[in-house]
């Protein structure tokens, strides 16, 4: 997981070894768009 994804997943409530899936679509993404992403896929599991 990118050093970026990961400290929004923890700054989210979510284990640091929690794993992700993510697309190259979302490189360049910035930081609030990856907790709006991690806080939806939160709620979903």
């Amino acid at each position: 997981m990118s050093s970026n994804l990961e400290e929004c997943a923890v700054e989210e409530g979510m284990e640091r070894s929690t794993g992700f899936i993510v697309r190259t679509v979302a490189e360049g993404v910035g930081k609030d768009e990856l907790k709006a992403d991690v806080r939806f896929l939160k709620k979903l599991w």
